[in-house]
């Protein structure tokens, strides 16, 4: 298998921390405030995985809740998705759902296949001291909740994770690439399987068709 490149969206609402997460992932550092997006910003990536260098083109979209919804372009090509919430606003985790459904939706209208897509639920840094400590915290916010939730809804993967500490980011975005390879793996054998059987079908009935010709007396 042969990947140069891929194309990643990092979606979500205005308030998850986007962009944050975005610095932390390519420039390692965060700063307490950024300008809000405007449409779309871009960044790329070198990834090493498994001794393979792969070049992540970053799409940062701004926020689906201020816009209206994911506009098709955007995802026309992509080869996977962070899909990010604000682990102190259950809202945020609810319209996730909506967020990967857009996605999946506009894909299908291209032709084109389901793409992996992992959950960063984000700004863990807020409630990790409290979680550490014992005290009781939202069942929402917590790793077994999310990870059902995840799964329930079709996700590749979830991460609590922290722009601001670094939190898991770098594991987020390995994860979704380790999602990619593997699906992108799968692809080609199933289409290396069915060649294999379209070739197998053509010899056998080219074969029949000599076989027919010598047994014919007429």
């Amino acid at each position: 298998m042969s990947v140069s490149s891929l194309k990643i969206l990092i979606i979500g609402d205005s308030s998850c921390g986007k962009t944050s997460i975005l610095n932390r992932f390519v420039l390692g550092k965060f700063e307490e405030s950024y300008k809000a997006t405007v449409a779309c910003e871009f960044a790329l990536k070198i990834l090493k995985i498994d001794d393979i260098s792969i070049r992540l083109n970053l799409w940062d979209i701004a926020g689906q809740d201020r816009l209206g919804g994911i506009s098709n372009l955007f995802c026309r090509d992509a080869s996977g998705a962070i899909v990010l919430t604000d682990i102190e606003k259950k809202e945020t985790l609810d319209n996730a759902i909506q967020w990967k459904h857009q996605v999946d939706l506009h894909l299908e209208s291209e032709g084109e296949n389901n793409i992996p897509m992992v959950l960063a639920v984000n700004k863990y840094d807020l409630i990790e001291e409290e979680e550490k400590r014992g005290d009781q915290i939202k069942e929402e916010m917590t790793e077994e909740y999310l990870q059902d939730f995840a799964r329930e809804h079709g996700f590749s993967g979830l991460f609590r994770t922290s722009a601001k500490t670094g939190k898991d980011v770098t594991a987020t975005f390995s994860q979704l690439v380790y999602e990619i390879l593997k699906q992108k793996a799968e692809q080609e054998e199933e289409a290396t399987t069915r060649d294999t059987k379209i070739r197998g079908t053509s010899l056998y009935a080219s074969s029949s068709k000599r076989h027919n010709k010598k047994s014919c007396s007429c």
